[in-house]
């Protein structure tokens, strides 16, 4: 199975000039973990739900947030992406390797949508299912 299988094909973007408030409300009220920051078409960084609680916790919670934090100041630049055509093996093992729970899938420099953890873990259960069914002692 490729990564564009299970890739979500219309992921939630944000500017650079979102503020935390505003990503704070996206990820709550579309229930993700990951919003994309693109400018201009072009992906330029990523928010993880991990992100916002780092700034949250550095701020000591909402009452002391500091409502001009973009999102450019919390994004993770130029984030680790792949292929749609890369098989989801590869995306598990990306997102292992580098500590990540989301990829965006790019084709070219164009955004194709996102792979999570959420989206790779059911396919490589089912997989591991399928090839041969884990066998306990009695």
């Amino acid at each position: 199975m490729l990564v564009r299988d299970i890739a979500q094909t219309d992921p939630i973007t944000v500017t650079p000039e979102a503020s935390l408030a505003s990503i704070l409300h996206l990820l709550n009220r579309k229930g993700v973990r990951h919003l994309l920051v693109v400018q201009y078409g072009r992906l330029v960084g990523i928010i993880s739900d991990r992100d916002v609680k780092s700034v949250l916790a550095l701020s000591s919670g909402l009452e002391g947030l500091d409502h001009y934090r973009t999102a450019d100041q919390i994004m993770t630049r130029d984030p680790i992406t792949i292929a749609p055509t890369a098989p989801v093996e590869e995306a598990a093992r990306l997102m292992l390797s580098a500590r990540i729970s989301g990829l965006p899938a790019m084709q070219d420099s164009r955004l194709i949508g996102l792979v999570t953890e959420t989206d790779v873990l059911p396919t490589l259960s089912d997989v591991l299912r399928t090839v041969e069914p884990t066998r306990r002692p009695a």
